[in-house]
């Protein structure tokens, strides 16, 4: 599924920080991600720790559309939004 063009409608953190897109479709972070913006050079990037739900650098998400979502095969998903986030 192409998940570009989607975007995050809710957020939620329980045992996992999960982002909610328009069609119901949700991206579920099950594991610690970072999120960047801009450059890693102007801007590094926050660790986001579901665990002790230190998660609120990811509200910035709140709204946002995706421009494109890649995954890995290690696992690793690369989302971009239209916010700069990444």
């Amino acid at each position: 599924m192409n998940l570009r063009g989607m975007r995050v409608t809710k957020i939620n953190v329980d045992f996992r920080l999960v982002l909610v897109l328009d069609s119901d479709w949700e991206i579920a972070l099950e594991a610690p991600a970072s999120l960047s913006h801009g450059t890693v050079h102007s801007n590094p990037s926050v660790l986001l720790k579901r665990e002790s739900q230190d998660v609120a650098p990811a509200l910035a998400l709140f709204g946002a559309k995706i421009l494109s979502a890649v995954a890995f095969k290690s696992g690793t998903l690369h989302l971009v939004a239209d916010t700069g986030h990444h």
